[in-house]
């Protein structure tokens, strides 16, 4: 129960955690070691799904920023026994999951996916607010250029998904009551 919910932890010395503008892994393989700061993350779900000592097994839902590595040294620390992550199967990252992928030997085995298992460039930024603009301000914010807010209650510096007819356009942002460009995608790749 310990591990549910709101915790610190303190991420591992072989993390892709920046210090310094550099990578923690870069360090720990030079062998230097660094004192982090303990993080806030949330454990939403924790449950052991197998244990044939010395081997336990468990599935987190977790949030963004959480080390599973670092939460098994912690479990092992808090059993006082330690341990190690031997096995890592990421199966869900955000509403993705594993259940909808293709299998890899599918694709080796030349099974291509057909264009409705295809997953849009829309749909991967759903989650995100949008806005369908017209052929004229599609132009203007693909090469640079603001265009008049389409709607109120956008937040400054919030990202937003742009859409035209073709599909995702690029994301966008408000910035002095205009909708500017922050990451605009060529034609083709939607």
């Amino acid at each position: 129960e310990r591990f549910r919910g709101l915790i610190e932890q303190v991420p591992p010395q072989f993390s892709a955690k920046k210090v310094g503008g550099e990578a923690m892994y870069r360090k720990a393989r030079r062998g230097e070691s660094v004192d982090l700061s303990p993080v806030v993350v949330e454990i939403s779900e924790i449950q052991q799904t197998a244990f044939e000592p010395p081997d336990l097994s468990f599935d987190v839902r977790c949030s963004a920023g959480t080390y599973i590595r670092a939460l098994a040294r912690d479990i092992g620390e808090g059993l006082g026994v330690g341990a190690h992550l031997t096995t890592l199967r990421r199966t869900s990252v955000g509403k993705f999951s594993a259940d909808g992928a293709m299998a890899g030997s599918s694709l080796q085995e030349g099974v291509l996916p057909t264009r409705e298992d295809w997953i849009t460039a829309a749909q991967v930024i759903r989650h995100l607010p949008s806005i369908q603009v017209l052929d004229d301000d599609a132009l203007r914010l693909r090469q640079g250029g603001t265009i008049p807010l389409p709607e109120a209650g956008l937040e400054s510096k919030m990202p937003i998904a742009v859409l035209d007819e073709g599909g995702l356009l690029g994301i966008a942002e408000v910035r002095e009551g205009q909708l500017a460009p922050k990451k605009m995608l060529q034609g083709g790749v939607r």
